[in-house]
């Protein structure tokens, strides 16, 4: 773990790190600069992180757990539990750190979020891993390039009838679109394009489709044929969906939507599965 990291000038500024005590602001960049991965990630224990920030100094631990609460309940951090482990993920970390080189964490990550890695792994060999993304929540994305407008047209578009208490589509569900479509695209990609994409993701969420819905698309089209954004393989995400809820059910030609493998181009291009 690299401790080299950049702590801004406008945190001094900052309206919530102003409101802070002393001790709350050394804790906080303690935590930056000591407890936390090349990810922004770090166990949630008041006794580690005292161990690492004041490792010579007599803090209580009800302090620090005080402390994270505040961080907590101000949204600077995410607490969460996974491999039977609490952890704490620093939510604006990548919006703030701009390393040459990240490690991978040795923590899951939360829901939702999207880890930048570029080191040397074995017989140093280059290992790099969504270099080219923002990094961080997938609504980071969402709120800075999507207006409140937008979401209402598009809703208004796709399914005018839906009832308001069913309109809103939720961050963690286009979350675990775009994780999908990221991991079966397997090429590198750059963050405006990521930005391009999340207006499909929505679209696709409000038709229901689900991140297995996107992996079974991938692996229906296979390697034979160039998908270029989530656009590409819309359809096909649809038909595996419909598959899903009622296998037995029959598109508009009368095959059984279970018979459907995507084996043709023409067939691929019909339904709007790819670009060409």
């Amino acid at each position: 773990m690299a401790n080299k990291r950049m702590i801004n000038g406008e945190t001094w500024e900052d309206e919530f790190f102003t409101t802070l005590t002393i001790f709350e602001r050394l804790l906080w960049l303690g935590i930056i600069t000591q407890s936390a991965d090349d990810q922004g990630r770090l166990r949630d224990s008041a006794a580690l992180i005292r161990s690492n920030v004041f490792p010579l100094d007599d803090v209580a631990l009800k302090d620090i757990l005080t402390a994270l609460d505040k961080y907590s309940k101000a949204g600077k951090i995410v607490r969460y539990k996974a491999d039977n482990k609490e952890l704490i993920q620093i939510v604006n970390w990548w919006k703030h750190q701009k390393p040459r080189w990240a490690g991978a964490s040795n923590y899951p990550a939360p829901d939702g979020w999207t880890d930048r890695e570029r080191y040397h792994g074995a017989n140093n060999e280059m290992i790099v891993k969504n270099w080219e993304l923002s990094g961080g929540y997938i609504a980071d994305y969402i709120d800075n390039n999507i207006s409140d407008s937008l979401h209402h047209d598009v809703k208004d578009d796709v399914k005018d009838d839906i009832k308001d208490d069913d309109e809103q589509i939720s961050t963690p569900k286009i979350s675990s679109l775009h994780a999908a479509f990221v991991t079966g695209f397997q090429r590198d990609y750059y963050s405006n394009e990521c930005d391009n994409w999340i207006n499909e993701f929505s679209l696709m969420a409000q038709e229901g489709v689900t991140g297995e819905d996107i992996t079974q698309a991938f692996k229906q089209l296979g390697k034979r044929y160039t998908i270029t954004s989530p656009k590409s393989i819309k359809n096909a995400a649809i038909t595996c969906k419909n598959k899903r809820l009622d296998p037995q059910s029959k598109n508009g030609d009368g095959k059984k939507l279970s018979d459907i493998r995507f084996d043709n181009i023409d067939a691929i291009k019909e339904r709007g599965g790819i670009n060409g």
